[in-house]
């Protein structure tokens, strides 16, 4: 185990490139005015907690940090200034990731892997903030909570279990271009600026509240993307179709008008369905009026 606390210093570098190592490192309270190194870093079963801040007297130079291309069981990142620029491209975490209340500016998380559960709390990125390609479709269950970016982040490409973002606000435009994600939650998320969802794709959009399909469905339509604009709208009427009941004074007429879409056009999104449905119909009419 590595052990530092109460320190200042110019710069760390902690590597072991191929090899594999175990054990904890536990930093704290320390103030970097340089560069901070932990790329290369291979810990498969162990653990890196940190806590730095900047030496807020250096004005000339910026602390920059870097974990490419490293591996760890856990991290656990609170109270971080991540100074001018940070890289964390190709970091793959294998089980848990929290950062919680960190700043950023530059940051990049291309390619990353977060493991089963990764937490962003109150956290604020100041610049730009890249999520691109960051692919683990079958485990990556990545929360963004109470959190505030203030450039532009991408999340494009990226594909994960389950994302999650809440109560968290984008001051310019965000992207989820090509998104892929088995199951998505926005909740309380202010996009100032508007944000890109072009060719998102939810797997399991049934398992997606209206709330969170509705606002994908909003920014589509400031977007002027009229196909998956399109798209989301039935996804959003179904949604609601689905929370109505066929009770008389609670939802009985809403229920039965969607009933009728869905059996025709599926919400609007068959058009095949549409046209065996309309002459499937003006054949029964046809034959009920030549017959009787």
């Amino acid at each position: 185990d590595i052990k530092i606390s109460n320190s200042t210093f110019d710069s760390i570098k902690i590597n072991s490139y191929e090899e594999e190592l175990t054990g904890k490192i536990l930093i704290r309270g320390i103030t970097i005015k340089n560069k901070l190194d932990f790329s290369e870093l291979k810990i498969p079963e162990g653990q890196l907690t940190l806590n730095f801040k900047n030496n807020s007297d250096i004005r000339i130079h910026h602390p920059f940090s870097s974990f490419e291309n490293s591996l760890f069981g856990l991290i656990n990142f609170s109270s971080c200034n991540f100074g001018k620029d940070s890289n964390f491209d190709n970091l793959i975490i294998k089980q848990t990731g929290f950062f919680s209340d960190c700043e950023f500016k530059k940051v990049s998380f291309e390619g990353t892997d977060f493991g089963k559960n990764t937490l962003f709390n109150n956290c604020k990125f100041y610049s730009y903030s890249g999520f691109e390609e960051c692919k683990n479709l079958e485990n990556t269950n990545l929360k963004i909570s109470a959190c505030l970016f203030t450039s532009f982040p991408h999340f494009n490409g990226s594909e994960f279990n389950h994302l999650e973002i809440s109560h968290t606000t984008f001051e310019r435009k965000v992207s989820f271009d090509s998104l892929i994600t088995n199951n998505l939650k926005l909740n309380q998320v202010t996009f100032l600026q508007g944000a890109y969802f072009d060719d998102i794709q939810i797997k399991k959009i049934t398992a997606c509240d209206r709330k969170t399909i509705r606002t994908i469905k909003q920014e589509l339509q400031k977007a002027e993307n009229r196909i998956d604009f399109n798209r989301f709208r039935a996804y959003e009427l179904a949604a609601h179709y689905k929370e109505l009941n066929w009770k008389w004074n609670s939802g009985f007429i809403d229920k039965s008008i969607l009933f009728a879409t869905k059996i025709s056009t599926d919400f609007g999104s068959n058009w095949l369905k549409g046209l065996r449905f309309t002459l499937i119909s003006g054949f029964t009419a046809f034959s009920l009026f030549f017959f009787f």
